[in-house]
């Protein structure tokens, strides 16, 4: 197994729980955190298991519905590593951790010339079936990671949406 077997599955954990947190932006040094948006800063933590510096740089979110909020979020995963074997770590773990999981589409595609995939799924996440819809871009030493989260029963209101933020994805360099 790769050393980020789990990044996804966690990620996607993170993300729910992450679902009421407000937005920043990515200004975050090695030891402080600092929000002009919000205007405050702080210590960043360094935990002793960490080996990366893995940021959730951007959190979208719609209103509230019935205890989740929908969001859209992106995260850099800072890893040296190929679609393939990316997919195929990512797989086997959502296969062990939510074997309930419903892939209902894979897509391979290039996204500003590195290659890509789109996965849309189902899985049930803190006792509640949720859709995702996720757009993995490999780069030369990170993966970056869009997922697109909403109740299933709820999806379809944010369909339009999520596919508008996976289509439009681009790396600026």
């Amino acid at each position: 197994m790769f050393p980020h077997s789990p990044r996804i599955f966690v990620f996607m954990v993170l993300a729910l729980a992450l679902a009421g947190a407000s937005p920043a932006p990515p200004t975050r040094s090695l030891s402080t955190y600092s929000d002009p948006v919000y205007a405050f800063s702080m210590a960043a933590p360094v935990f002793a298991e960490t080996k990366q510096d893995r940021s959730i740089i951007a959190i979208f979110q719609a209103p509230p519905e019935d205890g989740f909020t929908p969001n859209v979020t992106v995260m850099v995963d800072p890893i040296k590593t190929t679609r393939k074997d990316y997919m195929t770590d990512n797989m086997s773990t959502m296969a062990g951790t939510n074997p309930r999981a419903n892939i209902r589409s894979l897509k391979e595609l290039q996204v500003s010339g590195k290659d890509a995939e789109v996965l849309d799924y189902d899985a049930t996440m803190t006792g509640r079936r949720m859709r995702f819809l996720q757009l993995l871009v490999i780069a030369d030493d990170r993966v970056y990671v869009l997922t697109c989260t909403a109740p299933l029963d709820s999806y379809p209101k944010y369909e339009a949406q999520f596919q508008k933020c996976v289509d439009s994805f681009r790396l600026d360099k």
